[in-house]
């Protein structure tokens, strides 16, 4: 209890504000370093950057690379073969329904409403069912997902 009692008759005392030079401790700051050299070494930071990682990408993505499969053992990648359309013939890949953007995959490509594809224009998109008008004739063709 005494060393309570000696602080608070201390504390009485010395006023608020006015401390011993015992007391008063020096604080360095750390200098700061200027926005002129910051700016800088960030781009310099950042070229670097893309330089190494567009440096470690493959050049062409259906190329024969090596890859790492889960055992470890290195094999090549096939290409992707890239597929071939008939002129004038529409083939529904798929539909992607979402009540305020569907989409449709036709021979493809992404279509949403009210674009066309050659003298197509898509005008109807269900879960199941894409529906296509002439757009010089007016007729409609509806593909579905079979």
């Amino acid at each position: 209890m005494s060393i309570i009692y000696d602080a608070l008759k201390k504390a009485d005392k010395d006023p608020v504000g006015s401390a011993s030079k015992s007391e008063v401790k020096i604080v360095k700051t750390p200098k700061k370093v200027p926005k002129k050299i910051v700016l800088p070494i960030i781009l310099i930071g950042v070229v670097i950057f893309f330089i190494f990682h567009l440096k470690n990408q493959p050049e062409n993505q259906a190329s024969h690379k090596l890859t790492s499969s889960s055992r470890g053992v290195q094999r090549k990648r096939k290409p992707i073969p890239k597929k071939t359309y008939s002129k004038g013939s529409y083939i529904l890949e798929g539909i992607i329904y979402d009540e305020i953007s569907p989409l449709a995959v036709i021979n493809g490509r992404m279509l949403n409403i009210g674009e066309a594809l050659k003298q197509m224009k898509v005008t109807q998109i269900t879960p199941t069912k894409v529906t296509l008008t002439n757009l010089d004739n007016n007729k409609k063709s509806i593909l579905s997902i079979n």
